[in-house]
């Protein structure tokens, strides 16, 4: 074939062609997996933060569960202590009506 044959020079147009889309299509892919990594460091850094989320609201919430039942039994037993209470404050009364009732001189 002739150097200048017109099929030759159209093979040879088309071969760089194909060899530039080639590269285009490499740097793509590149670029491509460039991405997927970040997406996939992106994703695993979210699921590592949903998982101290979570573990941070079941920590409080059962924290919160026991301040509940601690206020209960501090209440609990300030309400035994106060009936206690009442009850003294109640005797004393009566023992101080009755021995003003008998010795009202004093």
């Amino acid at each position: 074939m002739a150097p200048f044959d017109p099929i030759l020079q159209d093979h040879e147009r088309r071969s760089k062609r194909l060899a530039a889309s080639r590269r285009a299509l490499e740097e793509q892919m590149i670029a491509l997996d460039a991405m997927e990594t970040r997406h996939r460091t992106r994703m695993e850094r979210f699921r590592e933060f949903i998982a101290e989320q979570i573990q941070y609201e079941m920590e409080r919430e059962r924290k919160l569960k026991a301040r509940e039942v601690q206020s209960n039994e501090w209440q609990d037993r300030h309400e035994l202590a106060m009936r206690q209470f009442d009850d003294k404050l109640n005797g004393l009364i009566v023992w101080l009506n009755d021995f003003v009732k008998r010795d009202p001189k004093t």
